[in-house]
């Protein structure tokens, strides 16, 4: 059974990339251990023990990584988002075609900022989740 082609963003309705679902997982199997493992030492010592504060950041770094978009992909534009959800760069582009990607990074030619010459994002296959990324190659061929 084949599936049916992906259906290009719209301005009510961006594509989103997430980052890899392991990356979450081990931040938050980290984090999880660094809790429990000072939690149970800070019940025998009876003391508090400031390595629960790493621990939680770790912890709640994994669910960010599960749960925020990498980028989102619009009509005319790509939006980096940082892991609490704030815009780190917005890239204008005038059609889809004008984004390529060459060895894992995404790089955008402007057309009507810098024609001829793409610029290269900080966006990378590796930092996306794969059936993401395989759906990114779809939409900008």
């Amino acid at each position: 059974m084949m599936t049916p082609p992906p259906t290009l963003p719209t301005e009510d309705s961006h594509f989103k990339v997430h980052y890899p679902i392991w990356i979450g997982i081990l931040l938050l199997c980290i984090g999880l251990a660094i809790c429990a493992l000072t939690l149970g030492s800070m019940l025998q010592s009876s003391s508090f023990n400031s390595t629960i504060i790493p621990g939680a950041v770790i912890l709640v770094a994994g669910y960010l990584y599960l749960t925020r978009p990498y980028f989102a992909l619009a009509p005319n534009r790509l939006t980096a988002y940082n892991l609490l959800g704030g815009v780190i760069k917005r890239y204008p582009f005038e059609t889809f075609s004008h984004l390529m990607i060459e060895d894992g990074t995404l790089y955008i030619d402007g057309g009507f900022l810098e024609r001829g010459r793409p610029q290269p994002t900080k966006l990378k296959q590796w930092l996306a989740k794969s059936k993401d990324w395989e759906t990114l190659k779809i939409i900008i061929e």
